[in-house]
């Protein structure tokens, strides 16, 4: 190994076992959080507060407040109708006692973890029946109620809960003076774990697919640990939760299928993108019914599978989008005029315009196809051109590398199952993909000869998922999120960036491309 790279820190000088390596993971992932957490700190207590307008959500933490209530506005006596008789107040004199100094402390600690998305996470764990239509028609708590149901719900739940947990158990003086600053430390405290499984579950699949090479699993979990998305994986978004319901997921796949599914439904009741993971699970089950091991009913196995492992991932994200429509449109007046006005209008659509998370995203934050193509956001596809680009080489790079390979196999008379390779480029490009996705059902995917093992031929699931990612970044959504959505959803930018560094050569090149 150059003396370069093992100068940069990021591999050991040492070989390291695979269990030394799983401690020195979770080592650096929870470094890598209390760095990051200090400068939050730091930065928030020095620099002036951005003002992003009054559209932009906030959360209070209501720590200049005398009253602990286990239920959002019971202190202040507001939104009564929307929650339980017992809002489970303590009494004044109770929330009295918490010294200032206490309160100074939580405040300096998780005030930057309730900023901007962060916020609608937490008030949704405060305030659940908020996803609920408002009774009257307030605009106003009609657009809350809608934007409620583009976040979902796996997240606040959790955070709801554990902070229940933690009332119930904790001594008085170790928690915050108030329960909506208990929820944004259980959130902070579920997204340190989760960030810390999630580096450890793209050792265990770097290391899993990569037949026992420690040093690329242990190369490819720190950069994890220091991704430019850091600060979303710290503060109380859902990017490190999902992140490590789809890591262990891919790392549970190669040992046990049925708790990956279940593992991956986990990742689809978190964020939206989790339906990406049925197209993983697409492309996997078509290698294996074309795998050249595989005999008819091997194939027919893996197929049934496979389409029923893609039917159960995207089930939460479909039972999420169902339910919130359900809430808005299904009525149980008995006029049918006063149903038709009271219901939204999206209601009565059909198709694509029938999803409720569809409509929410077009409606308040203009998503879809190019519609973030104006001049004003060109800063905004600045600060996304670093990820974009080192996507699409990453693509590429695979690309090139799989079209080499095809090429070398045809080329070679004694090559096991050879496919042969025709003059006719469109031929020969869907040819390839036969052999691509052939090839990408092996379960053990490094080559030992490969100076860039982690770019290997055999990635193509990774690497398409990575690639429809990026364009969905660039096209589809707010591009500004391109960096934490790929860096929470594709292992294969990761396993790109270590084979830079543990081979930092260009790739060959496809003849004739």
């Amino acid at each position: 190994m150059k003396s370069g790279v093992l100068g940069c820190g990021l591999l050991p000088r040492q070989p390291l076992s695979a269990r030394d390596a799983r401690r020195k993971v979770l080592g650096v992932a929870l470094l890598s959080r209390v760095i990051l957490l200090i400068s939050m700190i730091l930065s928030d207590g020095l620099i002036p507060d951005h003002n992003p307008g009054d559209d932009v959500e906030r959360f209070h933490l209501r720590l200049d407040s005398d009253c602990f209530c286990l239920q959002r506005h019971a202190c202040d006596g507001l939104w009564r109708t929307r929650v339980p008789k017992d809002y489970g107040c303590a009494s004044q004199e109770e929330g009295a006692k918490a010294r200032p100094a206490r309160r100074l402390f939580y405040g300096a600690i998780l005030s930057p973890l309730a900023k901007w998305d962060a916020a609608r996470f937490l008030n949704l764990a405060l305030d659940p029946w908020r996803r609920n239509p408002p009774q009257t028609h307030d605009e106003n708590l009609l657009a809350v109620s809608e934007q409620s149901h583009a976040f979902f719900p796996l997240l606040p739940i959790l955070t709801r809960y554990l902070s229940l947990f933690l009332v119930r158990v904790s001594p008085v003086w170790i928690l915050p003076p108030t329960f909506e600053a208990v929820l944004v430390l259980s959130a902070a405290l579920i997204n340190l774990v989760a960030f810390c499984l999630a580096a450890l579950a793209l050792f265990e699949l770097t290391l899993t697919i990569g037949a026992n090479h420690v040093s690329h699993a242990f190369l490819a979990a720190s950069l994890f640990c220091v991704n430019p998305a850091g600060v979303f994986f710290s503060s109380n978004y859902s990017e490190s939760t999902f992140c490590m319901w789809t890591f262990w997921g891919y790392a549970l796949w190669h040992r046990n299928r049925c708790f990956a599914v279940l593992v991956w439904m986990a990742a689809s009741a978190t964020r939206s993108n989790g339906s990406l993971l049925s197209g993983w699970l697409c492309l996997w089950g078509m290698s294996q019914c074309i795998a050249p091991s595989q005999n008819v009913s091997q194939r027919l196995r893996q197929f049934l599978l496979s389409a029923f492992s893609v039917m159960l991932v995207a089930l939460p994200g479909l039972y999420h989008d169902e339910y919130g429509r359900s809430l808005f449109c299904d009525n149980d007046n008995d006029n049918d005029n006063d149903d038709a006005s009271s219901q939204p209008a999206w209601c009565h659509q059909s198709g694509a315009f029938r999803s409720l998370y569809a409509h929410v995203q077009r409606k308040h934050w203009n998503v879809g196809f190019l519609r973030y193509y104006e001049w004003k956001q060109i800063p905004n596809f600045l600060l996304a051109l670093p990820i974009l680009a080192l996507s699409a080489m990453a693509s590429w790079t695979w690309i090139a590398k799989s079209f080499v390979h095809y090429q070398q196999i045809g080329k070679n008379p004694n090559a096991k199952n050879k496919i042969p390779t025709p003059n006719n480029s469109v031929l020969l490009c869907l040819r390839w993909a036969v052999f691509a996705l052939r090839e990408s059902s092996s379960e053990t995917v490094i080559d030992n000869d490969d100076p860039q093992p982690l770019t290997g031929p055999t990635l193509l699931p990774h690497y398409a998922v990575l690639a429809v990612v990026a364009f969905i970044g660039l096209t589809v959504a707010h591009v500004q999120i391109s960096t934490r959505l790929i860096c929470s959803t594709c292992p294969a930018i990761y396993w790109y960036l270590a084979s830079l560094i543990i081979q930092p050569s260009p790739p060959k090149y496809p003849v004739g491309w």
